[in-house]
């Protein structure tokens, strides 16, 4: 551990967070396991090391996931969770609220993403994968308004009311990055700063900032990839399930036969077509062979990000879904493609290979879309060092 007067020293310089407002032991404030003490080898697990980036550690669309899970899915992982065992949290009641309530009930209210407090309290305190703790464990299980060796403020003291206080500070800090560019610590995207363990670091996002607000060090940082990862696995996230919602077109979309281009550029797309992709994505046409004026690509990692090609349907019908990218070396051969009709529901996910098969129309598949928008939407959640392509989608009925 190291010496708290150091650290005390260099947090004053670096800014607050909630782990240094006040953490539970004097443990947190130098190197330990962040929570990993339960943690299994996977495959999701080794995925996580292998591709850490410290400077890409969430995607911002994640973060804000708040309906990723609903109340009986949270209970659900609480009795069954990725350690083989039952949660001591499975049967916590806080305040007059279940331990999953409190999750759920701080996600909606503060519009962060469940997932993200379940790995953040393991981080803090291993409760997903404990079976047992005492009462004061529970009551600071964040360390949110608790100093060190003193009782908490009573406002904060109790399961129900740590879970609240951590997502209020994940809401306050990407408020503050949307007002002003940085949060209260500093930390802001493209903006470069020293961690406690004293390595430099630039967020290429809000949520990855925020992380770092919350817990200023690479190592909780890799740690919450690699549970992050595992505990997505195990509930079967991809991403956001549910796209952000398009503005109806000004016009009614035309009727007869579908047979409609989406393009990455919105200046191509017809009135019942959308793009759109969060600012992470690059637009380029340095490869020919791309419909429009160009495609846009993302590199790939395990978090995340979203590129969404949009269809309005003005009644239901079976459609076949081809995609358009441009192929090379660099491009990801597992790039996964998820399917939404438009009430939101996951039709399906299809991984292809864009290392190949360029410059053509590629079937993915034939899906029942609904009236509404409905959408195609490539990830970049798979295997890191490569990018993923977004081109263009073709929706058409069957031949």
């Amino acid at each position: 551990m190291q010496p708290r007067a150091a650290v005390l020293a260099l947090s004053m310089v670096l800014g607050p967070a909630c782990a240094i407002e006040g953490p539970a032991d004097d443990e947190r404030f130098g190197p330990q396991p962040w929570g990993e003490e339960q943690l299994p080898e996977t495959r999701e697990t080794a995925l996580a090391e292998q591709n850490f980036n410290r400077h890409d550690v969430l995607d911002t669309a994640s973060m804000e996931d708040h309906t990723a899970m609903t109340l009986a899915q949270v209970q659900d992982f609480l009795d069954h969770n990725p350690y083989g065992w039952r949660s001591v949290l499975a049967d916590h009641v806080s305040n007059g609220r279940t331990a999953a309530q409190a999750f759920i009930d701080a996600a909606q209210t503060h519009r962060v993403n469940p997932l993200v407090l379940l790995t953040r309290v393991q981080m803090e305190q291993s409760l997903i994968g404990r079976t047992s703790v005492s009462s004061s464990v529970l009551d600071k299980a964040m360390g949110c308004g608790c100093p060190d060796n003193q009782p908490c403020q009573s406002k904060y003291k109790g399961f129900d009311k740590q879970i609240d206080c951590a997502a209020e500070k994940f809401r306050s800090y990407l408020d503050d990055m949307d007002q002003t560019g940085k949060t209260i610590a500093g930390w802001g995207v493209g903006v470069t700063k020293i961690t406690l363990d004293g390595q430099s670091v630039t967020p290429v996002n809000q949520a990855t900032a925020a992380l770092y607000t919350y817990t200023p060090w690479v190592s909780a940082a890799r740690s919450h990839a690699k549970i992050w990862a595992l505990y997505t696995a195990h509930v079967g996230y991809t991403g956001p399930s549910s796209p952000p919602p398009v503005e109806d077109p000004p016009m009614a979309p035309p009727n007869g036969p579908i047979d409609v281009v989406i393009d990455d550029d919105p200046n191509q797309n017809p009135v019942n077509a959308a793009f759109d992709a969060g600012p992470s994505w690059v637009t380029s046409n340095a490869t020919s062979g791309y419909q429009g004026s160009g495609y846009t690509y993302r590199t790939t990692g395990a978090s995340s990000d979203l590129a969404n090609f949009r269809v309005m349907l003005t009644h239901p019908a079976l459609v076949v879904v081809e995609a358009w990218w441009t192929a090379g070396s660099n491009r990801a051969s597992s790039a996964p493609f998820l399917i939404y009709d438009g009430d939101g529901n996951h039709l399906g996910t299809v991984h292809v290979d864009q290392t190949s098969q360029g410059q053509r129309w590629v079937t993915l598949g034939t899906f029942n879309f609904s009236a509404g928008w409905n959408t195609v939407a490539l990830s970049r959640w798979t295997s890191s060092g490569d990018v993923v392509i977004a081109d263009a989608i073709r929706i058409h009925a069957p031949n």
